[in-house]
């Protein structure tokens, strides 16, 4: 199983100019995407060229905390199915994911899970 991690900006600008901020996990040709419930303007408080929220941002110090244990969490469910030989589909990595989350989090599952091969 090869896995990738990154977060990315992507969709509509609201009414201040934000994007959401979106994690992406690619492992065995999935591919699952995840909203993180937070925005960035695109090049002003996102990186782009890096994939990182810039120090520039007003909630820099929360947002980036949170960025990284999503992070950090990802690699775990990775790390625990691979250690238990299980074969992780994206319904199942997302479940888990969110499982980890504290009841109050805003961590959204309107996410999109496809084969990056294709159907």
């Amino acid at each position: 199983m090869n896995t990738r991690f990154n977060l990315r900006i992507a969709g509509r600008e609201n009414k201040d100019g934000r994007k959401q901020i979106i994690a992406r996990i690619s492992y065995d040709g999935k591919r699952v995407e995840m909203y993180t419930g937070y925005l960035a303007k695109e090049n002003l408080e996102w990186n782009t060229s890096k994939n990182e929220l810039r120090k520039s941002h007003p909630d820099y110090d929360k947002i980036d905390r949170k960025l990284t244990w999503i992070r950090t969490r990802a690699r775990e469910i990775y790390d625990e199915a691979k250690m238990k030989g299980e074969d992780i589909d994206p319904k199942v990595f997302k479940g888990r994911m969110n499982e980890s989350l504290p009841k109050t989090e805003a961590f959204l599952v309107h996410s999109r899970a496809r084969s990056i091969l294709g159907p």
